[in-house]
């Protein structure tokens, strides 16, 4: 199995995880109160990367510890260029995990 890595945000990975948090939602905002570690296997942004970067904008606009996506599975094949400059603007932890990594195993 390839390793997780991080692809952006390496300056912020002190930041506080109150919460680790499972998303597939295009707007996961309204669930979330800021600090949270979002997962995701990126379902509903697959198809659009103006989604994928929204996507990324709104973490931050919530203050999120960061966020890990599932690569190379049947929805998003990578992490765009667009999400890594976004992350890496805010300092955001941007993770890409390898599709076959289940949630339950990271720990």
């Amino acid at each position: 199995m390839k390793p997780a890595k991080l692809l952006a945000g390496k300056d912020g990975l002190g930041r506080k995880v109150r919460w680790v948090h499972v998303s597939d939602v295009p707007e996961p905002t309204r669930w979330l109160v800021g600090e949270e570690f979002i997962l995701t296997n990126a379902v509903c942004i697959s198809h659009e990367e103006a989604l994928q970067e929204k996507f990324i904008y709104e973490l931050e606009s919530i203050n999120a510890a960061g966020v890990a996506i599932s690569c190379g599975g049947p929805f998003l094949k990578h992490v765009t260029e667009g999400m890594k400059r976004i992350a890496n603007s805010f300092s955001l932890p941007l993770i890409e995990l390898p599709w076959e990594l289940r949630f339950v195993d990271i720990y």
